[in-house]
């Protein structure tokens, strides 16, 4: 697993980590590892990657705690709101879709005035510190639920359900309702 992006290689960092042609503005946060596989094969994508280890990933449980975590994870088709997101600790604040743009780019300004070299030691003491409680081990435990559960008998035939259905008409009736 490679320890900038999370997405899966035998490589530590993973080539495109390593790829100094990559463009480092931009981040394209994806659920799975082979979402930066079908994304790259497209050749239209030069920035870099954030692979969260499936949707809903046991490391939601430091984001949100474990009861949001097993509530998000257990109710098919979960949704909550960027202001919720924002109330659970999921993101540091949430503003109305006009106004994401010009935040984005307000947070951006700010953000480069910081030296590049103390960007990256604060990074690095963050990321330590994240790594002591156990975050690396709860990504690599996503990748492995994941990629087991992908392969279970259950999880087969509801991708055939949204395969013949869609995802909306596949969780209406996992959740026993007609799709709106």
């Amino acid at each position: 697993m490679c320890s900038r992006c999370f997405s899966i290689t035998e490589d530590d960092p993973c080539d495109v980590c390593d790829d100094q042609r990559r463009d480092g503005t931009m981040i394209c946060v994806v659920a799975e590892a082979k979402d930066v596989f079908a994304i790259e094969r497209t050749s239209a994508y030069h920035g870099r990657y954030h692979v969260l280890g499936g949707l809903i990933s046991p490391m939601w449980s430091f984001l949100v705690g474990p009861k949001r975590a097993k509530q998000m994870s257990f109710v098919a088709g979960s949704q909550v709101s960027g202001a919720t997101s924002a109330d659970w600790g999921w993101a540091n604040y949430s503003v109305p879709e006009a106004e994401l743009w010009d935040n984005v780019a307000a947070l951006a300004g700010q953000i480069a005035k910081v030296p590049l070299p103390t960007l990256r030691m604060k990074k690095a003491s963050i990321n330590r510190v994240a790594e002591i409680q156990g975050f690396r081990s709860a990504m690599s435990m996503g990748a492995e639920t994941d990629a087991l559960l992908h392969f279970s008998p259950e999880v087969i035939e509801l991708h055939e359900l949204i395969k013949s259905k869609g995802l909306k008409g596949a969780i209406a009736e996992f959740n026993g309702s007609e799709a709106s």
